[in-house]
Formats: structure tokens, sequence, C-alpha cells
């Protein structure tokens, strides 16, 4: 429930108690009272006020606070003038004037505040009139005009104070949402650095502990052949690349998570910077013997962050090469639609089912073997 709304129910409830305790005290009082004619009459008007506050009581009860003052505002005025009509006491118009205050706090619009507090002054108005009907003079009729102007000096102050109060509590509803943004940021950086970290520990570490092993067994070794020496380069050579690889997706990766990437953009054209990607890919796909073609638009011009979208090609033909078969194909292909560019990466390689796409695309690291026991680190797709 909304705050403004559970403080209506509130104020509701406690007017409603000290009203229901002012309208037994006044029919316990009327009992003692000589009405005359109404002697019969009269207790039983006393009474309807306090039938009204039970009724309000079982309306908020039952979760219905929007009716209960909705009946308290039509009805209590309309109360208030038949017990002055048979009693005839001008005390009990001091209590249209309290009625009138009230919806400067239980209604927002002002629309709703004039048309409820027109309601009350015409009742008042009635009531004003009947009482003072027989005995109306000119001070009289000065009198209640001067009561008039009173009320709308009443209604004009009220209002004002609701309008300072609204923009002050909207204000603090604003800060509030800032800081909850804040927190939300703060929260997102401490799980980020925490991510950060497990990727270090875990996937940095690993093939600089596989480089270690090899410069270890290399300095060891005594009389090592060609053959071999080719082999331990191409390990180290892969171990390398590999490394650099997930430095470049992990600073990529942050950037993207911090909101840092993206923001130098220049013109250029994809199908020249997906040559250059597949260049550095090069060793990786021919080790597979998988063709790659590249039937992008030479002339179509992007307008981008260059770097960032070759990121981008390279973890995606990365992730093609890694789970397509020996002698399998990829292409690389484009569409563009009104402004928008669109690069398509295919491969007919074993695809994924709706499981590991739930786990690729939620927000912790999944990785599986490639065709070939490749190994990943989880945040390529990232």
């Amino acid at each position: 429930m909304e705050s403004y709304k559970y403080r209506r129910i509130v104020v509701l409830n406690r007017l409603n108690f000290i009203a229901a305790l002012t309208a037994l005290t006044w029919f316990s009082y009327s009992l003692m009272l000589d009405y005359g004619a109404y002697r019969y009459m009269m207790p039983f008007v006393n009474l309807l006020p306090f039938c009204l506050n039970v009724l309000l009581f079982v309306l908020v009860r039952r979760e219905k606070a929007g009716a209960a003052i909705i009946t308290a505002f039509a009805t209590y005025p309309v109360l208030l003038t038949v017990i002055a009509i048979f009693s005839l006491k001008e005390s009990t118009l001091i209590f249209h004037i309290i009625l009138c205050v009230l919806p400067f706090f239980f209604f927002m619009r002002i629309k709703k505040i004039v048309l409820t507090i027109g309601y009350i002054v015409g009742w008042y108005t009635f009531t004003w009139i009947y009482i003072h009907y027989d005995r109306m003079t000119v001070e009289m009729a000065l009198l209640g005009l001067f009561n008039y102007v009173g009320l709308l000096l009443l209604f004009a102050t009220l209002y004002s104070i609701k309008m300072q109060l609204h923009s002050y509590e909207l204000s603090l509803k604003q800060k509030s949402e800032e800081l909850h943004e804040k927190n939300n940021e703060l929260n997102g950086l401490l799980q980020l650095k925490d991510k950060i970290f497990a990727v270090i520990s875990h996937d940095v570490k690993t093939p600089l502990t596989s480089l270690k092993l090899l410069l270890s067994n290399y300095n060891n070794s005594h009389g090592i052949s060609k053959d071999e020496l080719i082999e331990f380069n191409s390990m180290i050579l892969s171990e390398t690349t590999k490394t650099l690889d997930l430095f470049d997706n992990l600073l990529e990766w942050s950037k993207a998570e911090l909101h840092e990437g993206g923001k130098e953009k220049s013109n250029f054209k994809p199908y020249y910077l997906t040559d250059a990607t597949l260049l550095l890919l090069r060793s990786k796909y021919k080790y597979k013997s998988i063709v790659v073609e590249n039937t992008i638009d030479r002339d179509l011009l992007c307008f981008a962050n260059a770097s960032a979208i070759q990121v981008v090609l390279r973890n995606l033909i990365s992730n093609a090469v890694k789970f397509t078969h020996e002698n399998g194909t990829i292409s690389v292909s484009s569409s563009k639609n009104g402004e928008n560019i669109f690069i398509h990466v295919k491969d007919n390689g074993v695809g994924m089912d709706s499981t590991t796409l739930a786990k690729v695309m939620g927000t912790e690291f999944y990785c599986s073997m490639g065709t070939m026991g490749e190994e990943g680190h989880g945040f390529g797709l990232k």
C-alpha cells in the first residue's frame, strides 16, 4: 500500500474514533433534553452520526477505505444539517467548517477538493439560512458574508500549505530514488569486483601456470630437438594468445559493466574490420579445416566504436570456431534496415538448446568444451 493511502486510513480511523465518542456523548446528553414536539424523534436523529461511525469502521475493516472516505464526506454534512434543523443549535455549524478542512488531507487533486468543499459549504449555507431566517438582518447577512471570507482565506492558506508539503514530499521521494539508484550502482560495482577477481583467480592463473610449467620443463631439458622446440613454441604461443584474449575480454567486459565502453565512435567499413579479425583467428579455424566466408558488403559504412565491435566479432567468430566440427563452415554477412546495420555470424556447428541458451544469457559464468576439447572462460558472449 502506498504511504499516502496508508496515512489516509490511519487518520480516518483516528478521526472516526473521536467522532464516535463525540456522537455517543451527544446522544447521551440529548436524552436529557426536552425537544418538545420532536422529543421522540430527536434521540433517533442524534444516534445517526454514531451509526455512520460504525459503518465507516466496517468499510475500513473490509479494506474499502475509498468508499469509507466518500461515504463520510457525503453523509456527515447532511446529518449535521438535520441535527441543526431539529435542534436549532448554531454550534453544529463549526462541524461543517471542520469538515471543510479535511478534504485538503484526504484528496490530492484540486478538483476533488473544490467539489467536496463546495458540497459541504452548500449544506453549511442551507443550515445557516434556516437557523437565522426568522431574524435575518443586514448585520446578520454581513456576518454570514464575513464567515465566507474567513472560510475562503482558510482554504487558500490550507491549499498553499498542502502544495508546499507536496513539493517537499516529491523532493524527498526524488532524493530517496536517487539514493536507491546509487546504492544499486554501488552493489553492482561490488559484484563486478567479485566477478573480476573470480575470473582473474581462475582463468588468468591457469594459462600463466601452464606457461610457467612449460618454461620450467624447457630449462630442465637438455638437448631438445627441433621438432620439440617447434611444438614448445606453438604451445607457448597458444597459451599467450589465450591469456591476451582473456585480458582483452576482461577489459572490454569491465568497461561495458561500468558503462564506459563504446563512447569514441567513428566511421568504418565492417568488411575490413571483419577481415582483420579473421586474420587474427586464422590459425584457429585453419587448424580445424573450417571454411570461413566474409560476405559483408565492402562499401557498407558504419558509425560506431570500432574497437568494441571488433571485440564482439572476435568473440562471436571464436565461439563459432570452438563449436564447429572439422571441415565445417562459418559465414559472416550483413544486412541493413533503415539506419540500422546488422552483422550475422552463422555456423553449422553444434548449436545451443534452450537450457544452454538460458545458462549463457544468465548472470553466472558458463562455459563448455568445444568440439575438439577447447576450453573457455565463460564471458566471451557477455
